[in-house]
């Protein structure tokens, strides 16, 4: 009975349940009867909320063929208009992107177009303000961010567009600036006294007016160090102020006299402190306590003079071109050479050997031993010259013209560096500031200009008796050897400090640099050591024998050894320096010419074909990299870091991280495929890239970005070029000669940056 009634429940239950699906399938069935009726009466279709409404009981019941045909038009009518919006929103999207590219790359067009414009415009304005222009210039190229821009700031510095312009208000028709820069004097057309400018806040500002002076003045200088303002006037008097004490005025002649005496030039002997002025006729020297000791009249008009290197002689010029040295111990006259055009200036060169004469358009070079060498000019100048300048060295001359042109020199070789052009009317003074590293310039309307220094000239230049293999420089000295007469030092202005040091073999090669020795090879193998304190070289001692050639030397940081390479043998040999041990490795390769230790770890990279270099471990002897390149190796070195390798082919420069191996091809201003040499600077952090033309780029290491674009004079040089080197302490690049000649140039203040 209990079982019954328990069998009754559950079929009581499972009917219920079946009753409920059976219910809701007949209501659905029902509702899309309906639902068909309303579209044969009205054209109605079902959307996507009567699908949801339908869809869990929609495949369990059965309906007539019309009703499915209208559920599957229902169905393929929301996929259709669901589409549609999908592509809708997709175009419009599509169109809302499309135009905010277009939008940004007008933009950028006209970004591009203002950047382009306003450089146009900052080279407009360069040649009215250079300052200003070369600073426009500048800000649109870092918008541009093209090469093509560099090369024109590189040209426009090369060409020293850029000399920042003042003006002093005033005609003028002479003036001179003192050595050190800090003052210029001017002799203004409107007034009798000497204008003092002073220099304060980059720039001349007016300090005093020098007075008792009665008429229009001519020539005036400031004497060697400084010292005194010497100007020579129409009043028939020379006059000298005292720099340090400007109310210390003398007077040459101190008494007025009647005879005719306008002053045409002037010259001051620092040693014996003698003053000199000629007028038409009349050479006239008193000592400067104002004793006369010469007046003597010459039939010519004389026009220019100066004195000789001892100061026991003049050098007189007359308006018919005649050339004359005057002795000043017997007072006799003899003539050196007759030019067909009047004397106008006579320069002394700074060593005091010779002399530059200016004739209108024209320099010569008169020498005090053998006279004028030849008819030839040394320079000759599109327009007559105004000014003549020599530098401290006696290396650069800078000539001014009637047309307001500055032109620079070299004198050594009478090259043409540079042409300065900014002034529009003719220069009446001319300047080297080697203590601000610029030149300044005024001209006859007032106008002042300050250019950047010459800075594409050697700064230093030795002559040796031999070509040097190897050079080294440290804090005190510059060290180099030769295979011919071995280890030569000199001071850091280029003297030499010792005989040339020899010892075993013939000469010597290799050479590195730790601290307060050197470690050095003669060309029999033998490697020495080499000591120096701050006299010169102190003694020089064998460390071992190689019994072959040594071809370079390397210092291991990590691991205080020497590493050494052969000219004619693959080995490599260890010398350690704390155990005094050679330790040879065996390095199955062709004599290594290109490699480079690892800064801080004892690891190589080492060239092993033309195209083929290897990172190679000195502790397990063993190779770790291998890298394959399209050109021929030039250069391979290590990052200041040890984690990027750079190499230089005939393809260019590259960059190898040693991580991920990832190669990266660096830019330059300078074609690397064209590239001279390029080298590692600065520990390693930057490189600089050399071209034949002297165009040279520096550029930081990681990035590739310009850091300074300079330009040096080693043209000339090229056809004798045996070698190039960076001296990090002293920032200078030295290029080394076939001749014998090492040349210095100096990297600082030389970059586009800090125009």
């Amino acid at each position: 009975m209990k079982y019954e009634l328990i069998h009754d429940s559950i079929a009581g239950q499972v009917f219920e349940k079946v009753s409920a699906e059976e219910k809701k399938r007949r209501t659905i069935t029902n509702w899309l009867d309906n639902r068909y009726k309303q579209h044969l009466a009205q054209s109605n279709f079902l959307n996507r909320r009567d699908f949801e409404y339908i869809k869990d009981t929609l495949p369990s019941i059965r309906l007539h063929k019309d009703v499915e045909d209208f559920i599957s038009e229902s169905r393929r009518r929301i996929w259709i208009k669901e589409g549609l919006i999908a592509l809708l929103i997709t175009a419009i999207l599509a169109l809302l992107v499309g135009f905010l590219l277009y939008m940004n790359r007008s933009r950028q067009q006209q970004a591009r177009l203002l950047a382009v414009n306003t450089f146009k415009e900052g080279q407009i304005i360069a040649k009215q303000n250079p300052s200003k222009g070369i600073q426009q210039m500048k800000a649109a190229q870092a918008i541009l961010q093209e090469p093509i821009y560099e090369d024109i700031l590189i040209e426009a510095y090369r060409n020293n567009v850029f000399g920042t312009a003042d003006s002093l208000d005033l005609p003028m028709n002479a003036a001179a600036f003192s050595q050190n820069g800090h003052y210029l004097a001017a002799l203004s057309s409107t007034t009798n006294n000497v204008l003092l400018y002073q220099w304060q806040q980059n720039q001349y500002s007016l300090k005093d007016s020098l007075s008792g002076i009665d008429n229009t003045s001519y020539e005036l200088l400031f004497t060697p160090k400084d010292n005194y303002l010497f100007l020579g006037s129409t009043d028939r008097k020379a006059h000298l102020w005292e720099v340090n004490n400007w109310s210390n005025h003398l007077e040459y002649p101190k008494e007025t006299t009647d005879e005719h005496f306008k002053i045409n030039a002037i010259a001051f002997a620092p040693q014996k402190n003698l003053i000199a002025a000629v007028d038409d006729h009349y050479l006239r020297i008193w000592e400067q306590n104002g004793n006369q000791l010469v007046n003597t009249r010459f039939s010519k008009s004389i026009s220019a003079l100066c004195f000789s290197s001892n100061e026991k002689a003049l050098y007189l010029g007359d308006k018919s071109g005649r050339l004359e040295r005057f002795d000043l111990e017997n007072k006799s006259t003899k003539e050196i050479h007759t030019f067909s055009e009047e004397i106008d200036q006579i320069l002394p060169a700074p060593d005091g050997n010779y002399f530059y004469i200016q004739t209108n358009q024209l320099i010569w070079v008169g020498f005090e031993k053998e006279g004028i060498e030849e008819e030839n000019p040394f320079i000759a100048l599109e327009y007559p010259i105004t000014k003549m300048q020599l530098d401290a060295s006696g290396k650069l001359m800078l000539l001014g013209d009637t047309n307001g042109l500055i032109y620079l020199y070299r004198t050594d070789t009478g090259r043409l560096l540079n042409t300065l052009k900014g002034h529009q009317h003719p220069i009446v003074g001319l300047a080297f500031q080697e203590e601000r590293n610029s030149i300044q310039s005024i001209s006859s309307d007032g106008e002042i200009r300050t250019w950047e220094y010459p800075h594409h000239l050697a700064t230093l230049s030795i002559k040796s008796d031999f070509t040097p293999h190897t050079i080294q420089v440290d804090s005190h000295f510059i060290f180099t050897t030769n295979f011919i007469n071995g280890i030569q030092d000199y001071d850091q202005l280029g003297h030499p400090i010792d005989l040339p040091y020899q010892l075993n073999g013939e000469g010597y090669g290799a050479m590195v640099l730790n601290k307060e020795n050197a470690y050095v090879a003669d060309n029999l193998g033998k490697l020495n050591l080499l000591k120096w304190s701050s006299e010169g070289i102190d003694t020089l001692i064998q460390l071992t024998s190689f019994e072959q050639e040594i071809q370079t030397i390397h210092f291991i940081a990590a691991t205080n050894q020497l590493l050494v390479s052969f000219r004619k043998t693959p080995f490599l040999q260890i010398y350690d320096l704390n155990k005094k041990l050679n330790s040879p490795i065996n390095v199955p390769f062709k004599p290594i010419k290109t490699w480079d230790t690892h800064p801080r770890q004892a690891e190589i990279i080492l060239q092993k074909d033309k195209q083929t270099v290897l990172r190679f471990s000195l502790a397990e002897q063993m190779t770790i990299d291998r890298f394959q390149v399209s050109g021929a190796i030039k250069n391979v070195w290590y990052s200041s870091e040890g984690n990027l390798l750079f190499l230089f082919t005939e393809e260019g420069l590259s960059q190898i991280n040693l991580a991920t191996k990832e190669e990266i091809r660096l830019p330059s201003t300078v074609e690397l495929n064209k590239a001279f040499w390029i080298m590692p600077i600065e520990n390693n952090t930057h490189y600089l890239a050399i071209a034949r033309d002297g165009k040279v780029d520096i550029r930081d290491a990681q990035t590739g970005d310009l850091k300074r674009a300079l330009f040096f004079d080693f043209y000339d040089l090229m056809d004798q070029f045996s070698s190039f080197s960076y001296d990090e302490i002293y920032n200078r690049l030295i290029m080394t000669t076939t001749d014998g000649e090492i040349h210095f140039w100096k990297l600082a203040r030389q970059s586009l940056d800090k125009l």
